[in-house]
């Protein structure tokens, strides 16, 4: 499956997501190899938001990526292909 959203691309495969972003960098989700989380960016004529990922392999330590200028829409349709494809819900970051 295949969704085009604002700024970011998604390849869902069984057992990951592939996400680009506008830049054309990769990002693969699998269950259990990422926190994912999203924060309000508060904008005086375009709020959006941005997704961090933390990712938390052993093998390679701690490190996040950060998708930013999401817009409202984005975080809906990729909690959707999260939740129906990984069972992860995207929550707000603390």
């Amino acid at each position: 499956m295949h969704a085009f959203l604002l700024s970011i691309y998604f390849r869902v495969y069984s057992n990951y997501i592939e996400i680009k972003d506008k830049k054309g960098n990769d990002i693969i989700v699998t269950k259990g190899d990422f926190n994912i989380c999203y924060n309000y960016i508060s904008r005086a004529f375009s709020p959006s938001f941005s997704i961090i990922f933390t990712l938390n392999r052993s093998d390679e330590g701690n490190h996040k990526i950060e998708l930013r200028n999401i817009g409202q829409e984005d975080i809906k349709k990729l909690n959707k292909i999260l939740s129906e494809n990984l069972g992860i819900t995207l929550q707000l970051c603390d």
